[in-house]
């Protein structure tokens, strides 16, 4: 019972960033506000001030940026964690775009 609470609370959260990221987006025009970038694959929303130092800011417009998924790794560099979660999805992305279909391996890293 605890797990499906759990569950449904990450559901929700994960819901609130989808639209939160993609509102962002849209507010940005759909292109990297450094770079000019336009395909939709690489394009992200970044946190102007971390949700770890303002929450409450956490799905304030006012505090997201339109930023290619370069120019996001960029401002997380000194962040390693970050940092490989967004190499991560930029991995995820290129490999899709070579291999079709993923190798055993792929499949196993990257999932669907």
């Amino acid at each position: 019972m605890k797990q499906k609470v759990i569950e449904g609370l990450q559901a929700s959260c994960e819901q609130r960033d989808i639209e939160w990221s993609d509102k962002v987006k849209k507010m940005g025009g759909n292109v990297c506000g450094d770079c000019g970038e336009f395909d939709p694959k690489f394009l992200e929303s970044h946190h102007i001030t971390p949700r770890y130092i303002a929450p409450k800011l956490a799905y304030d417009l006012k505090n997201g940026i339109c930023i290619c998924i370069w120019g996001h790794a960029t401002l997380h560099k000194d962040n390693p964690v970050a940092l490989c979660k967004i190499l991560l999805r930029l991995c995820r992305i290129l490999t899709k775009r070579l291999f079709n279909p993923l190798t055993p391996c792929q499949e196993a890293l990257f999932g669907n």
